[in-house]
Order: structure tokens, then C-alpha cells, then sequence
């Protein structure tokens, strides 16, 4: 996983984060050009945005991590192999919990991001028809 691109958005102001469209039907292609325009304005290089096009897709997936694996020598802390634990269970010095933290809080931070470009896609008045989780698949 690139560090660079999870500073660069924890680095982020919500406040100047411009709102991209208001509208809440748009196309999930015009979605993705506008959600790739917002990180580039914003100055966050290395997510990658895309609009699947298999059959039924209903998101847009947004890939902060490129789907980079920890490497397996962060699950080793003072010689204790932590590689078949939860996250959960391991303790706060073990580097992959830390960078699975990092990785949680930089997700977090992009799901703020798009909720304030795309306000109208941020419906959360119940859980089952949750529309922003139909609209973005953050990774």
C-alpha cells in the first residue's frame, strides 16, 4: 500500500472538499469521472476509481489500497508470530494491526469525503436500504 496516498488523504480538509453533484440519480459512469475529478482536485494521487461492468454491478469502487497485501513480516512483534490472529486479538504494537488501523481510518476519511461531494447520495435513514453503500464500495 502506497503510505504517500493515505497521507495525502488523512491530509484533507473536509471543509474544502467542493461538492461534485447533487444530483442522486446520475450514472455510475458520470459518478466515477466525478469522483476521479474530486481526488484529483483534492491532490490525492494513487486511488483508483472504477466503474464495473459486469452484470448487476450497482457501485462504484473506490480502491485506496490497490489491494496490496501487509507484508507478512508486520504480523511479527519481539518474535511472537501473530499471523493466524484477528486484528482484534493482536496487541497495538504488531505493525500490521497498525497499518490495518491506518488503512480503517483512511477508508473512513474517503467515505466523508464522498458523502460531502455527493450529498444527496448520503441516505441513511435505514439500514436496509442504505443508499450510499449502493452507490460506493470502498476498499
Amino acid at each position: 500500500m502506497n503510505t504517500n496516498t493515505l497521507e495525502q488523504i488523512m491530509a484533507v480538509n473536509l471543509e474544502r472538499v467542493p461538492v461534485m453533484c447533487t444530483d442522486r440519480h446520475i450514472s455510475r459512469k458520470t459518478q466515477a469521472n466525478l469522483a476521479r475529478d474530486l481526488f484529483k482536485a483534492l491532490g490525492i494521487k494513487g486511488v483508483s476509481v472504477t466503474c464495473p461492468r459486469y452484470s448487476m454491478a450497482q457501485s462504484v469502487d473506490v480502491d485506496i489500497a490497490k489491494n496490496e497485501a501487509i507484508p507478512l513480516d508486520a504480523f511479527i512483534l519481539d518474535g511472537a508470530d501473530y499471523r493466524n490472529e484477528c486484528f482484534s486479538d493482536m496487541p497495538d504494537d504488531v505493525p500490521a494491526k497498525r497499518i490495518q488501523q491506518s488503512k480503517n481510518n483512511a477508508r473512513a476519511k474517503v467515505e466523508a469525503i464522498l458523502a460531502l461531494a455527493f450529498p444527496n447520495h448520503d441516505d441513511r435513514s435505514d439500514t436496509q436500504s442504505d443508499h450510499f453503500d449502493y452507490c460506493w464500495s470502498i476498499s
